[in-house]
């Protein structure tokens, strides 16, 4: 049996220790700003949650779209373990019980679309049922506590190393650091930021609250903020979230010091570090600098009709933000 019950999900959600931070209430509550969020649960006879698909509605163009909201790398479906003992049996159930949770998408959305968590990797079930899929990559140190500067590559570590002998690199307690850099380098590229500083402050202070972040900055002598870096940390995955930069800085090596620094700051909290990967050609070649295993994950679509469809390829011409 599935139904949309918001509340049982919300209840459900506190009982599981490994759900990441995307799909928790509270950050859900703070991103979706413009919207809501909703989730479709799949019942057991027996009245348990065997799985949930969280998405987030908004309105555009007097029509329901089902996106990913700010902030949010991955959304999506989450299973419960699986009590079958054969992959056979545990493959079959699965599909069967994301198929259901399917069947509770609103069928007014001209637009879904969303981009699951690197550890999702069914998606025939929406396959057989009329979507589309793009393949898109993050970079994941696996093992933080086994990482070295060694597994950096050469180009890269060097960078790191001359930055070393002119900047210094603090820990933060304010996250307008980043947002100034970030809100800059979209005003230097002509690009809105969808996203207020309030909004960012206010999610700062939810997930100082509920879990935990680190911000990073790099500044020389005389105190000028090269790059920062704003990392949410869950339970066992410090997540990348935010990368910001002088561009009139930009050559002096900061942005590779920062993540550097971001990696070796969240080993002491976590085993494992996400980047939150990007489609750009330029931070392909800087993340993967790193020594971090290419890792592939979903962005799931369907439109309503043609003419959503069109409306959806022309705008992800321009998605950049691997969103």
């Amino acid at each position: 049996m599935i139904s949309t019950d918001k509340q049982r999900y919300i209840v459900w959600a506190d009982s599981l220790e490994d759900l990441p931070v995307f799909f928790r209430p509270w950050y859900l509550d703070q991103v979706c700003i413009h919207g809501d969020w909703s989730a479709i649960i799949s019942v057991t006879d027996s009245g348990d949650i065997e799985g949930a698909l969280v998405f987030y509605t908004t309105i555009r163009y007097s029509r329901k779209f089902i996106i990913m909201p700010p902030l949010t790398p991955f959304t999506g479906i989450w299973l419960a373990p699986s009590t079958s003992t054969k992959t056979t049996y545990k493959t079959r159930k699965e599909s069967q019980i994301i198929g259901r949770l399917l069947e509770g998408i609103p069928k007014d959305a001209v637009l879904y679309r969303q981009s699951f968590w690197p550890e999702y990797k069914n998606w025939l079930p929406f396959f057989w049922k009329g979507f589309e899929q793009t393949t898109r990559y993050t970079f994941i140190i696996r093992d933080l506590r086994a990482w070295s500067m060694d597994h950096i590559a050469t180009n890269v570590r060097n960078k790191i190393n001359k930055a070393s002998t002119t900047l210094s690199v603090s820990i933060e307690t304010n996250p307008a650091i980043v947002y100034q850099q970030v809100s800059e380098i979209m005003r230097r590229k002509g690009l809105p930021l969808i996203w207020s500083e309030a909004f960012f402050t206010a999610l700062d202070t939810v997930v100082t609250e509920h879990a935990s972040r680190l911000i990073l900055s790099v500044k020389d002598e005389q105190q000028r903020i090269h790059a920062s870096s704003y990392i949410i940390i869950d339970k066992d995955t410090a997540y990348l979230m935010m990368l910001g930069s002088d561009p009139s800085l930009r050559q002096s090596g900061a942005i590779p010091l920062v993540i550097y620094h971001s990696i070796l700051e969240a080993s002491k909290h976590v085993n494992s570090f996400d980047f939150e990967g990007s489609s750009m050609a330029s931070l392909f070649d800087l993340f993967s600098g790193f020594g971090g295993e290419m890792v592939p994950f979903h962005s799931i679509y369907k439109t309503k009709n043609m003419f959503w469809d069109l409306v959806y390829r022309l705008k992800s011409r321009n998605d950049t933000k691997n969103r």
